[in-house]
């Protein structure tokens, strides 16, 4: 579990900022989402997953029909989303929200943010292989909390790493969190394109192997 201590100093910006929280199924986004963000105006931030299976029960108590509530909760869902998304664009609001990032498509949003003026911040909690990724949800299940197929679960631990790569130019900061174990390890800081933290002792295999443009960018810090 992430344990952080908020700063009792009140940072004023002059732009709005977003807070995004990604990384592979089980690594912890939901449990420590509101402890990663900064402010204490952006509260609380936005659970896809967890409100799609909320709004999945409604319609199923109703429909009775797995397909029908299936669809009606992912439709639901979309217009939930692109409501707060507007109205914090519109208001010049914070916005924090949490997800994956495993298509091009899914970056839209923050791409939406960032033309608005919006400073974005990213965190993304790290697994060290996927079948860790496969053992915790298989462990969130047994105890009560929701599946995610196997294909699902690949998916989304290699695409987060992959697109994340291709759209480093989208995040003003990014922070790289091994939740793995126990005890978290920060690996990695980037602010502006520029490495402001690094740990530089032991490197994921996965960074090293899947990110080639972040590890350009790490060796070029090294050569300077």
């Amino acid at each position: 579990m992430l344990v952080f201590e908020k700063s009792s100093i009140c940072l004023h910006f002059s732009m709005p900022e977003l807070f995004v929280i990604t990384g592979p199924n089980g690594a912890g986004k939901s449990s420590n989402a509101n402890v990663l963000i900064p402010k204490p105006t952006v509260s609380p931030v936005f659970d896809g997953d967890k409100l799609f299976y909320h709004l999945l029960d409604k319609h199923y108590k109703v429909t009775k029909v797995a397909k029908q509530a299936r669809e009606l909760a992912e439709d639901e869902l979309q217009l939930i989303f692109a409501e707060q998304v507007g109205k914090a664009i519109s208001g010049n609001l914070d916005y924090a929200y949490e997800g994956h990032f495993n298509t091009e498509n899914s970056w839209q949003n923050i791409r939406k943010f960032r033309e608005a003026g919006y400073k974005i911040n990213m965190t993304f909690l790290a697994l060290d292989n996927v079948n860790t990724s496969l053992q915790r949800v298989a462990v969130r299940v047994s105890q009560g909390g929701h599946y995610v197929a196997p294909a699902h679960i690949y998916e989304n631990f290699y695409g987060n790493i992959k697109f994340l790569d291709q759209n480093l130019s989208l995040i003003d900061q990014l922070t790289i969190i091994d939740n793995s174990s126990i005890n978290s390890v920060h690996i990695l800081t980037l602010e502006n394109a520029k490495i402001s933290f690094i740990r530089k002792t032991k490197l994921p295999a996965w960074m090293k192997n899947d990110m080639p443009e972040l590890m350009k960018i790490i060796m070029h810090c090294d050569k300077n």
